[in-house]
């Protein structure tokens, strides 16, 4: 793997991007400034390497079965392979790679990235992982996928399919990131994710209220007589239930008038439109059952509409 066909080129500057994403002003201006700078292309492994420090340079290629002997005792894996990482770029173009930096026993963190023959990246994500302790998590610190033009396989549902698979063979107990970067707090909820606390869901629940105040007098007159109870009644009773798993019931709201949510309040429906500009902590946990068919169930849709490939096994 350490030939020069085996590599491909990107801009340095992909790998700080999760600083532009921060809030704080000055931080996006150093991202900014970083973006013009750090142009020097880096040579990186196609599919999946691993390096027991922060690097982007080719593993040395005598060190190979060192590293090999080490995986086990320093990532705490059970029985997957590192090749069975490589399954997280299923249907990602030829130029795609996962680099994962160890920190210490049992915490590392691991990138995503994939570009086109230009070097413009289609998808790029930094994750970072802890396998030890009472707690197995994964922190999705970002995402990021090009939407024009579109490449097969490069999409949410896909990377979030392939990851999940991976995910389960590792007996990673919860998923977080922080839901609301871009329309995330509409729709990663879809996903199976809920508030991860009481107080991230009261904050939802102030976003909505203000949303709902947005909603027209035509769509308010069908839902009362659809359902026998006024729009902001029901949706009080959701935000007012302390459960912060709640926030599912507000996709669920007039689902029997799909055609007329999309007709009046645009293609995310009437729980889109609530949860517009929310930003909240969200957790998956997959060790709850009625998550994981949550997920299993919404991946599934996607497979049949042909935007997520039918997922393969995980040979450990």
């Amino acid at each position: 793997m350490n030939d020069n066909a085996a590599s491909f080129r990107t801009p340095l500057w992909h790998w700080t991007l999760p600083m532009a994403y921060h809030r704080c002003r000055v931080l996006r201006t150093v991202a900014a400034v970083a973006q013009k700078c750090l142009v020097v292309p880096v040579g990186l492994l196609r599919g999946f390497s691993w390096t027991l420090r922060p690097s982007f340079r080719r593993p040395p290629s005598g060190a190979a079965r060192l590293r090999q002997e080490g995986w086990y005792q320093r990532t705490d894996m059970g029985a997957v392979v590192p090749e069975a990482w490589a399954t997280l770029l299923r249907g990602f173009p030829k130029d795609s790679a996962v680099r994962l930096h160890f920190r210490r026993p049992g915490h590392f963190e691991f990138f995503l990235l994939s570009t086109d023959a230009t070097g413009a990246p289609h998808v790029y994500g930094r994750r970072v992982t802890t396998l030890t302790g009472a707690e197995r998590t994964v922190r999705h610190d970002l995402l990021a996928i090009r939407k024009r033009p579109q490449v097969p396989g490069t999409n949410a549902a896909q990377v979030l399919a392939s990851s999940i698979a991976l995910y389960r063979q590792l007996a990673v107990q919860s998923v977080t990131l922080m839901a609301g970067l871009s329309d995330g707090g509409a729709v990663w909820p879809r996903f199976g994710f809920v508030p991860a606390s009481a107080r991230d869901w009261q904050d939802v629940g102030r976003t909505v209220r203000a949303n709902l105040r947005k909603v027209g007098d035509e769509y308010r007159t069908g839902f009362a007589l659809r359902n026998g109870v006024g729009l902001d009644e029901m949706v009080e009773l959701i935000i007012d239930d302390s459960d912060p798993k709640s926030i599912r019931s507000l996709l669920m709201l007039d689902s029997a008038a799909r055609d007329e949510q999309a007709r009046l309040l645009g293609a995310g429906g009437l729980g889109g439109r609530l949860l517009r500009n929310s930003r909240w902590e969200g957790i998956l946990r997959l060790d709850d059952a009625v998550s994981m068919q949550l997920f299993d169930g919404y991946i599934s849709r996607k497979v049949q509409e042909g935007k997520v490939l039918a997922r393969p096994p995980i040979d450990g």
